[in-house]
Order: structure tokens, then sequence, then C-alpha cells
């Protein structure tokens, strides 16, 4: 290792980093006061990263968003193209006594993340970060102080570098994919031509892999199994050997998938077939509309049938532990403030989500809270929990009080 002497402390440091750990360390302590998330927890992971980095690219900042200027709203979403006047930072300026920083870049505002794993997000970000320095995709987070909302601050590449089209997401290339998902189009058929319409629309209009929807053969899915019936719906687990879409992969020519996974199956339940159909295919797109908003407000993989019956049924994931009545008698003594203010607040943030697009559960209750240990793309965190859609209803304005079922007649 080459080094050099730092000019604040005159200790060696590695001439490659051109980073002293120990005085940066002390000019992010001394800059804590000055700012906050809000959010306790997401306030003490992004202050480790600034005491424990040892080179610039590990570490995540608090933005203020008046940082940034000449939005540029994404369409078919809530995030935002946008310029940081500023840059991320690149280390101390002894000269200025202030932060050297990379100066004005492009970067994207992605608000899609739940609040409540946005602090895991960022957490697998920064392990990314520290084995993957000159790849790093995330600067930091900020809050729209108008909406409230938290956006992940993003690295903007302007083309995908397999094709020559604007790339909005590090992740997801939707020209690439698109093409992918088109190229497959033939092989597939629900046997509706409506629903084929709109699978095939959320695939090629995606921004992230959650928003992909699939056509999900009933052969593809084993162990078929009755967990429960709804007023509007009946509720079925099986086991999905193939997995859902993460990615492309371009050296296999396929698509990445997880691991396999048990999935619940909703089905739409009306007096005829018509109806029963129509009821279906809006009750899947009110469902994909709120992925728009809160990527994990549930885990919606696409549409599957039945293998006796035929019926169309949305295929999610399952709950492992449960709804809350089965949560609470499984964990009531270790469930103490903290971790029930961490729930409701969740819960909120699932219910503002459907609200943002005009929706209204209209089948709220214990029954339909649901928990599982999480096994998203990121770190598992552990209790995971989202809302059973049961009866997702438009409703323009909202609220109303017409649209929520208290009692059935």
């Amino acid at each position: 290792m080459v080094t050099i002497i730092c000019k604040e402390c005159h200790q060696d440091i590695d001439k490659t980093k051109s980073w002293c750990t120990s005085c940066n360390a002390r000019h992010f302590v001394a800059d804590f006061p000055n700012w906050t998330s809000e959010s306790a927890e997401m306030d003490k992971f992004i202050q480790e990263t600034q005491k424990l980095a040892e080179r610039y690219e590990t570490v995540l900042e608090w933005i203020d968003y008046t940082k940034f200027t000449k939005l540029e709203p994404i369409e078919f979403s809530k995030n935002y193209k946008a310029y940081w006047e500023e840059g991320h930072i690149l280390g101390w300026d002894l000269e200025s006594n202030k932060w050297k920083r990379h100066g004005g870049h492009w970067v994207k505002l992605i608000t899609n993340y739940c609040e409540k794993y946005i602090t895991s997000f960022l957490k697998s970000e920064h392990e990314f970060s520290k084995t993957n320095p000159l790849k790093r995709l995330v600067y930091g987070i900020t809050r729209d102080p108008k909406t409230k909302d938290y956006a992940v601050v993003e690295k903007l590449t302007d083309q995908c570098p397999k094709c020559p089209r604007e790339w909005m997401s590090i992740r997801w290339c939707s020209g690439c994919y698109a093409d992918h998902f088109k190229a497959e189009f033939p092989n597939w058929t629900s046997g509706n031509e409506d629903i084929d319409k709109f699978i095939l629309e959320t695939q090629t209009t995606a921004e992230f892999p959650e928003q992909a929807l699939e056509w999900i053969p009933e052969t593809h899915l084993t162990e078929f199994e009755m967990i429960g019936r709804g007023g509007f719906g009946s509720i079925f687990k099986a086991y999905w050997e193939k997995g859902h879409i993460q990615k492309w992969c371009f050296s296999a020519n396929e698509w990445k998938r997880s691991e396999p996974l048990w999935v619940a199956l909703k089905s739409v339940d009306k007096d005829d077939e018509n109806n029963e159909h129509k009821a279906f295919l809006e009750e899947a797109k009110n469902l994909h509309e709120c992925l728009k908003i809160n990527l994990y407000s549930l885990d919606f993989y696409g549409i599957t049938k039945h293998p006796t019956t035929q019926k169309y049924l949305i295929v999610m994931r399952y709950a492992e532990e449960g709804d809350l009545r089965k949560y609470l008698r499984n964990n009531f003594k270790t469930f103490d403030w903290k971790n029930r203010i961490d729930k409701l607040w969740g819960l909120a943030t699932d219910i503002r989500s459907m609200h943002e697009k005009g929706l209204v559960h209209r089948d709220l209750h214990p029954g339909n809270v649901l928990f599982g240990e999480a096994e998203l793309i990121r770190p598992k965190n552990p209790r995971l929990f989202t809302l059973n859609p049961g009866a997702i209803f438009s409703s323009s304005p909202i609220p109303k009080i017409k649209y929520w079922s208290f009692n059935k007649k």
C-alpha cells in the first residue's frame, strides 16, 4: 500500500483513497447537530457510515431538499430527475474549512421505497459500496418538505450500456427489459385478452422489477391449499418453484429469479363470470397502482388460474406469521411500545399509499393485517407486515364513509 501524510493529523493514509477516517469522522460529528432526517434510526445509520467511512464512496448523507434544482418529473411515477448543485462529498478542504464536493451533477430522487424499508435499503447499498466503491449507486437520502415523502438519492446514468436509450434506473433498464417482455409475449396467454394486455402494460412501463407482473401458469405452482375465505373472495396457498423475476441476466440471456417461495393466491368472487372477470381485473389494476406509489406496500407477483376451477387468482407473497390476531398471540410478551408504534406507522403508510391513488380498502380488520419474514431483494427485515388487499375500490374524492363496509347485509 502506498501511503501519504494526512495534512491535518500527519498520520499515514492510503494514497489511493486519500481519506483520513479519524479526521473526517471528527468533522462529520461536529455537523451532526445541524441536520436530522426526523427518523432516529435513519439518523443513527447515516452517522455511522460517516464516522466509519474509509473512503468517500462509502459515505451516505442527509441532503436538504433545497440543494436540488431543475426537478423534472418522471412519467408514470412520483420520482424525479434532479440537479444537485453541490454534488457529493470528496473530502475535507483545510483551506476553506469545509467539505470539498464533486460539483453539480444530475441524480434521481426515488420515492418508491416505503419509509418502513428505507433504512434496510440504505444498509444494503452501503454494504455494496464497501465492496464495490467505484460502482456505488446511492449518495444518501432527502425528504420533500411538501409531501413529507423520503427519497433515495441515486446516481443517474444517462444511457443503458446495452442500448442507446435513456436509463432512469441502474437496476432496471425500461428499454431493454421491455424488449425482452415483448419478445416473450407470443409464448404465453392468460386466456383473457384484457388480462394479457394489462400484464404486458405493467412489464413494458415498469421502472423497477417489483412493478412488472407475470402470467404464472398454474403448472408452475404446487401444493395448492385453501387457507381462508372472506366476503370478497377465497385465499389459497401454493409453492412457486421458479420464483419471481429480479432482473435480466445478459450473460445467460434469461431472467434471474428469486429463490423458490410460498405464495398466497386470492380470487374475486362474483355471481356471474362476466362480472367476476371485470371485478378481478379492476382489483388487480388497483393493487398495481399501489406499487407505483410504494414498492413495498405489498408483494404482487402476477396472475394465475386455479388448477381445478380455472378461476383467475392474484398471486402475492405468503405471510408466514399470519394475521394480526395470530401475531399478537405468538408475540405479545415481546411486542413492546417501540414495536407497536413502528407497526402502526407502517400500517398508516400502506393505507396512505392507497389513498394517494384514490383508493380505499373497504375490508380493513385485524384479519387483513398480515405478518411474515421479509424476503425482499434487500437484507431480511424480520416480521414484515402488509395489508391483505381484501377489497380495494376506487373512490374520488376520498374518503367517503359509504365506501367502508363495517357490516355486511
